[in-house]
């Protein structure tokens, strides 16, 4: 133990069939994951009570701990403090968007199949944070299928998504929450088509004096005068 021989000393706890003494050694070290392993394998019935000191000092944890725990709890079939941990994980355990995405629809996949009750509640907040970390596409299919077609249109278009954002809109009741979303959708795509330097694009939904100026300022000028001539504009 003085040497720090981890592997020696585990060897020697569990020859003399003392795992309880190996869990504690590492979580003294600060080795959570060998403290789980040690207990999955040799005292399983010591699982829950550590997993419920990792759980209390949260703020202590890595990411990884932290996950290790929610699955421990899943192996365990406690689906709600599993999502309630799965709930705790922020940027500051994983900077990456996809990561978080993932982690995040953990919790949500949970409550679809274990926790209904709380689906509603759930999705919300991982919604919320989806959009904070610019992940909107992901949050607008959590959206739609929970049927907030309001919030599912916004979050596609924030994603440029406008195809996804107009099939929802169609679904959303309020004819004045309707009128404001659908304005807002309609400047933003005129914006994207606008900035997509694709002149097919912008002919093809009418942004004619946009498409025109682009060939132009390609100096293209032949397929400008045919732009011209075929949509009638003034150029």
């Amino acid at each position: 133990m003085k040497k720090r021989d981890f592997p020696k000393a585990e060897k020697c706890f569990i020859d003399a069939r003392r795992p309880e003494l190996a869990i504690r050694m590492f979580e003294e070290a600060g080795s959570s994951q060998d403290a789980l392993r040690v207990a999955r394998k040799h005292a399983p019935n010591m699982l829950n009570e550590i997993n419920k000191r990792f759980t209390s000092a949260n703020g202590k944890m890595s990411g990884e701990d932290i996950l290790r725990s929610a699955k421990l709890h899943e192996d365990n079939r406690e689906w709600d403090k599993a999502i309630n941990i799965y709930l705790e994980i922020t940027q500051d355990h994983y900077p990456d968007p996809k990561d978080l995405e993932k982690i995040w629809g953990k919790a949500i996949q949970l409550c679809n199949n274990y926790s209904k009750e709380r689906l509603q509640e759930v999705t919300k907040i991982v919604c919320k944070r989806l959009r904070e970390v610019k992940c909107y596409e992901t949050a607008g299919e959590y959206y739609e299928n929970l049927g907030s077609y309001e919030n599912a249109a916004d979050c596609y278009r924030l994603a440029k998504q406008f195809e996804k954002a107009k099939a929802c809109l169609g679904n959303v009741k309020n004819p004045q929450t309707y009128k404001k979303l659908d304005e807002i959708i309609q400047r933003d795509f005129k914006e994207h088509i606008k900035g997509s330097d694709n002149v097919d694009m912008m002919l093809d939904h009418g942004e004619i004096k946009s498409g025109i100026d682009l060939l132009v300022n390609r100096g293209d000028w032949s397929q400008a005068l045919d732009a011209a001539q075929k949509h009638g504009a003034d150029v």
